[in-house]
Parts: C-alpha cells; sequence; structure tokens
C-alpha cells in the first residue's frame, strides 16, 4: 500500500504555517538586542505572559497592553513595538499609555553620566531594574518634598 505524502512535504508545512506579525518580530527583536531573550519561552517568562499568550500575539500582532508591559519589561518602546517608524526601538523610561508623547520620559535627557539607557536596560533584569526605578522615584518625591536627609550639608 503507497501513501502520497505530498501534501505533508516540508515546503506545504512551511506554507501552513503564516509569517508572524510585524509586532510580534519587533518584540523578538526587542528581547534579544534589549536583554539577550531569544526562545519564546523566555519571553513569556519576562513578560509574565502565558506561551499561548505568545503564540496569539505571533498570529495577530501585540496587544496595546502587550505593548506596555514589554515596555515595562524588556524596555522597548511600546510605539515602536506597535509600528511606528518614527520611535527609536529602546526607550529608557515607562510609558502609561500608548502614543503618550507629553510623558516625561519624552523630553528629559537620560540624567546619569556613568552609563548609558542603553546599558542600563541591557545590564541588569527587568525586576533589578523596577526595584532602581522605584527607588529613584521615592528620593525625587522626597527631594521635591524638602526632606532633610537629601539636602547638602553646607
Amino acid at each position: 500500500m503507497a501513501f502520497n505524502n505530498v501534501p505533508f512535504s516540508d515546503l506545504t508545512i512551511a506554507n501552513m504555517s503564516p509569517e508572524p506579525h510585524k509586532s510580534y518580530g519587533r518584540l523578538v527583536q526587542a528581547a534579544s538586542e534589549l536583554r539577550n531573550v531569544s526562545t519564546p519561552a523566555a519571553i513569556a517568562r519576562m513578560l509574565n505572559i502565558s506561551p499561548q499568550t505568545l503564540t496569539n500575539w505571533a498570529k495577530r500582532g501585540v496587544s496595546e497592553t502587550g505593548a506596555l508591559q514589554a515596555q515595562k519589561a524588556i524596555g522597548c518602546d511600546a510605539n515602536w513595538l506597535l509600528g511606528d517608524e518614527d520611535t527609536a526601538m529602546a526607550r529608557p523610561a515607562i510609558a502609561t499609555s500608548i502614543n503618550d508623547r507629553q510623558a516625561p520620559h519624552a523630553v528629559n535627557p537620560w540624567p546619569f553620566k556613568g552609563f548609558t539607557a542603553r546599558e542600563f536596560l541591557t545590564l541588569i533584569d527587568a525586576d533589578r531594574r523596577m526595584r532602581i526605578e522605584a527607588e529613584i522615584t521615592g528620593l525625587i518625591t522626597l527631594a521635591k518634598q524638602g526632606d532633610a536627609r537629601l539636602t547638602k550639608a553646607g
């Protein structure tokens, strides 16, 4: 008995899987370049999402919520991730909404001289980066409130 496997050749199987959505491709690129994470399982863990969600994004595109999650965890720009050609991939701060051009991070330069925003985003993990950002935010809040511990002794 002979079987005809032409419908399931390498070529026909490859054609069954469509190209991933452009935003998913950008997500994988950002994870690889900014966080040195390249496998789908590692990307899903880093974003705290299920592998199925990642698979859905590959087919349908990254959601706005997902783009903001990626911006927070990876350091990529959510607008760039969703296809904005006028936005750079890396972003040193976290936005609260898509296309939030008036947010402080959009106009303030990187405040540290000892390292670049890209180095900050690539050299430490997302959890540690969030703790550092929270600590800096707390110190800035205290300084704005005139906390004596933060003023310079003359």
